[in-house]
């Protein structure tokens, strides 16, 4: 849990200092880390629609698993080894280059034509 504490923002600064993860680390009594931070990732705000921020990812692989398994595309995967992996949404590339068909069927869990509306972001 310490681990885990070390790598997340500040728990007043979170995205949601209310959260699960929170809660256990309260019970836990491990609020505090004596570890270094691991370097994070910078947010993506090249799509005007959806904005990708990382930064209080524990890299559990539930979004994976989700987009694989129930989503049944595999928009998001997780790529690169040890300290260096991280979770990517079509190849790793800037949410604004992503195909927009892609990333509706990704939203919405629609796989017919109607997603095909959408269109084309490239």
């Amino acid at each position: 849990m310490e681990l885990l504490v070390a790598d997340q923002p500040a728990r007043a600064t979170s995205h949601d200092p209310d959260s699960k993860f929170w809660h256990w680390a309260e019970k836990v009594e491990v609020t505090e880390s004596r570890f270094p931070a691991a370097e994070r990732w910078h947010g993506d705000a090249s799509h005007p629609a959806m904005r990708v921020n990382l930064d209080a990812c524990i890299q559990c692989g539930l979004c994976v698993r989700a987009c694989r398994e129930v989503q049944v595309n595999d928009v998001i995967g997780m790529a690169y080894r040890n300290h260096g992996s991280k979770i990517v949404f079509d190849f790793d590339d800037p949410m604004g280059e992503i195909d927009l068909r892609r990333v509706w069927r990704m939203r919405t869990g629609l796989s017919d034509g109607r997603a095909d509306a959408v269109g084309d972001a490239r």
